[in-house]
């Protein structure tokens, strides 16, 4: 209200001032508020009517991009499969409002709240529903109106109920507790039944039986040791048991079955027994094994009490002392065999070396093998593999392979009869003997006489052999042929003649032992002949600096398809070897 005027001037001002209101009021926009004389706000008449009475319907559905000069148009905007009507409050022809692609976001748009869009902000007056954390006073405890009861209400007064029970004995019919609550000394004469987490974590409770009966049901120990991270929680569910130690006095598990498929007991990784009995049961044959090992079994120890089938046991580097060995098939020694008393063979027996005081044979012993190894023996009937004997007394000997006689042997002493020997070995000295080979090959590690040897036919001899002088006739060499040769090519030394084709650029190595440190490493004196044939091109032949030329032609023909001769000289002695050349 206008206030008083008693001065002319003053009057005329607040004139001005109340004409300049009024002319907001009528003509604001529908956003503007004007301040009145006591310094509160009135709204403008577009700003009423849009807060209160009057809105242009149907709403224009929302084009972004497009403006608005409308205040009170309402536009229907789509998002997230919701429909929300907006308003420009400000919107004029002279300050159009553009349409955004989200009103939400932008402060020149307003929310329309009409009866269907209040439903999501505001519970009905009749059975409202309320939606969050609505929130009213708190009676006091003796409150019994119709007001409503928060939660602090409803805890403090079951509280107040328990302290009043509090060393109190009370019965119950039928109690329903939901959130935390705290019992003492209760029980339950009926069946108690938890929807939710029974929490005792810091307690201990005794039950005489416990029942789970879900499908699911599980017993979890969530507990780990921190010094041992590894070690398995214990677990219990209908069907399965995980822990990390198990220990029982007796453990009865499966039931006696008639095939081999049905585990009861599978002990993985390391197992670790005082005592074991294994023992059969009515379901298999009585032939069934009891115990099946797959793999490598380590005993220190093994006592037998019955009968011992089909075992393969390796003793090696230990000894074993049987009381007597019985066996219906063979038995093999694939080491040494020592037998402290007698050894009674009453059928075949196999012995790869035999050593023995005293050989005593009913029958006849057969060896089969490399021969007979014996300090003195005189034998009788012997037909063998290898046999080591101090004294051995035979009255026939027949020896299918080789005889090998560390001492003395003594053949056909007595002077009469005949002996016979397929092959004979002598590493020692033969003499008086004259024994005619005539149609015989003889193979012998040498030949030492005062006398001539000759002979009629040819001499193989596969080493190497020293003659202090030799006559004969003709003398051939079996020559080396290299095929091929180019780059470097080492002669092996082994022949006296060498036939190289040469088929590139070829430079001729080292003579091998030539320049050993010793001369006992050296090669013995030889004379050598290396026949160099070029191929259809022509190559250039070169020696190394261990080879001396001393012909008057210094080269090998490099012409093709030709024939140089090279004669190759060695004292036994120094690293050079001479060379003669000769082309043709």
């Amino acid at each position: 209200m206008a206030q008083d005027m008693t001065n002319f001037e003053e009057a005329v001002d607040q004139v001005i001032i109340d004409s300049e209101r009024l002319h907001l009021v009528v003509n604001g926009t529908a956003v503007d508020e004007v301040v009145v004389e006591d310094g509160t706000t009135i709204p403008t008449v577009r700003k009423a009517l849009l807060d209160n009475l009057y809105f242009k319907t149907p709403p224009i559905p929302w084009v972004y991009g497009s403006s608005t000069t409308v205040f009170n148009q309402i536009y229907e905007y789509k998002a997230d499969g919701k429909i929300t009507w907006w308003y420009a409050p400000g919107a004029s022809k002279s300050t159009p409002v553009r349409l955004p692609a989200d009103p939400s976001k932008s402060t020149a748009w307003r929310l329309y709240t009409d009866a269907n869009v209040l439903a999501e902000f505001y519970a009905k007056l009749s059975s409202p529903l309320f939606q969050g954390d609505p929130r009213v006073p708190t009676p006091p405890m003796d409150d019994k109106s119709l007001s409503i009861a928060n939660t602090t209400f409803v805890v403090d007064y079951v509280d107040s109920i328990f302290e009043a029970m509090a060393g109190m004995k009370v019965t119950i019919g039928s109690l329903v507790v939901r959130g935390l609550s705290e019992l003492t000394n209760t029980i339950i004469n009926g069946t108690l039944t938890v929807r939710g987490p029974l929490n005792a974590s810091d307690f201990a409770g005794r039950f005489k039986e416990l029942t789970l009966t879900g499908r699911d049901s599980v017993i979890n120990f969530n507990w780990t040791d921190r010094n041992h991270p590894t070690w398995t929680s214990t677990m219990l569910d209908p069907y399965n048991i995980e822990t990390h130690l198990l220990t029982s006095d007796v453990i009865h598990n499966g039931a006696p079955v008639s095939d081999n498929n049905t585990v009861h007991f599978d002990g993985r990784g390391n197992n670790f027994f005082d005592y074991v009995y294994i023992r059969g049961n009515s379901q298999k044959d009585v032939q069934e094994p009891t115990l099946t090992v797959d793999g490598v079994t380590q005993v220190k120890d093994l006592k037998v009490t019955g009968k011992v089938e089909g075992i393969v046991h390796s003793v090696d580097g230990l000894d074993i002392y049987p009381n007597y060995l019985e066996t219906t098939n063979d038995a093999r020694v694939n080491g040494d065999l020592q037998v402290g008393g007698s050894v009674v063979i009453q059928g075949n027996a196999m012995v790869q070396d035999l050593s023995t005081n005293t050989f005593k044979s009913n029958q006849q012993a057969t060896f089969e093998g490399n021969g007979i190894v014996a300090n003195k023996a005189a034998i009788t009937t012997l037909t063998g593999t290898t046999a080591t004997i101090d004294t051995g007394n035979f009255t026939n000997c027949n020896v299918n392979h080789d005889l090998q006689v560390n001492g003395d042997v003594s053949l056909n002493a007595a002077g009469t009869g005949t002996t016979y020997v397929h092959n004979i070995d002598v590493s020692g000295t033969l003499t008086g003997w004259m024994p005619d080979y005539t149609g015989k090959t003889l193979n012998c590690g040498g030949i030492n006489t005062s006398g001539n040897v000759s002979i009629n036919g040819n001499l193989s001899v596969g080493g190497s052999t020293t003659i202090e002088k030799i006559h004969t006739t003709k003398l051939e060499f079996e020559s080396e042929d290299i095929a091929g040769a180019t780059g470097t090519w080492t002669p092996s030394g082994n022949a006296n003649m060498y036939v190289v084709e040469v088929t590139g650029n070829l430079n001729v190595a080292t003579w091998p032992g030539v320049t050993a440190a010793s001369e006992e490493g050296k090669p013995n004196p030889f004379s050598v002949v290396i026949y160099f044939r070029q191929d259809a091109t022509g190559h250039q032949v070169t020696f190394s600096d261990k080879y001396a030329i001393l012909s008057a032609t210094p080269v090998v023909n490099n012409k093709a398809n030709s024939v140089t001769l090279c004669q190759l000289t060695y004292p036994g002695f120094g690293d050079i070897v001479d060379v003669i050349i000769a082309q043709r």
